[in-house]
């Protein structure tokens, strides 16, 4: 039996796809993004707050590390993505640091326990769980700024759940990867929890490529590929 096509339903679906339009984030764009935050907000790390939203979005405006690209559909946003161009930096400034009164310590530094450098081992902003913690001795956390090679990375991708599945969040992957390609970046990667099966889906159609599969997260790579270079 033949299923019935819902032509109207599909037309619908390609003028999402067809008709987005992708940016990079500038200081005009502001209000409308933060719109789409309250709505879909970010998750960095276990952070999720105004600050955190103005921080990284003042990055992005200084062209420091953080690149934003959003969708709109009629002039108002539906999607975004979040990414750096290198992962220490990003981790140094919104999740080590984190609400930019704890100090990083540096892996030399760690012998001297200087409280200066130390962090309450209870307060989750400013010690996060996702970190690299090097030392924890019952009262006080000390966190070890290690170094990993500089990658890009793509830290967060929000979806307006009125559009998802129609190929938003593969546009705004498209444009973030034409845009590091320019930049000299050999290789993107990003961290998928292994139950989001709507963003693992996701990458797998824009072609990325899964490179690990551990601690409950799947670890993409795209090179380039797929025709969006």
């Amino acid at each position: 039996m033949t299923e019935k096509v819902d032509f109207q339903n599909l037309r619908h679906q390609w003028y999402d796809i067809m008709q987005a339009f992708y940016k990079k984030f500038t200081i005009e764009d502001k209000p409308g993004l933060l719109k789409l935050f309250g709505r879909v907000p970010p998750i960095i790390g276990r952070m999720s707050n105004k600050l955190v939203y103005n921080a990284i979005m003042y990055d992005a405006l200084r062209s420091r590390n953080v690149v934003i690209f959003f969708a709109s559909l009629d002039n108002s946003p539906v999607g975004y993505v979040i990414a750096t161009r290198d992962w220490n930096y990003f981790k140094r400034m919104f999740i080590l640091r984190h609400p930019f009164i704890g100090l990083v310590v540096l892996a030399k530094r760690l012998k001297e326990k200087l409280k200066t450098h130390a962090v309450p081992a209870n307060d989750l902003n400013r010690t996060d769980l996702d970190t690299l913690p090097a030392l924890w001795n019952g009262k006080q956390t000390y966190a070890c700024d290690n170094r990993v090679k500089r990658i890009a990375k793509v830290i967060y991708i929000g979806i307006d759940p009125q559009v998802r599945s129609r190929g938003v969040g593969r546009g705004l992957l498209a444009n973030l990867i034409r845009h590091f390609n320019q930049q000299g970046c050999a290789h993107i990667d990003a961290y998928i929890n292994k139950d989001n099966l709507a963003s693992i889906n996701m990458f797998k159609k824009a072609g990325w490529t899964v490179i690990q599969n551990q601690n409950g997260f799947l670890a993409f790579l795209d090179l380039g590929k797929g025709g969006y270079k």
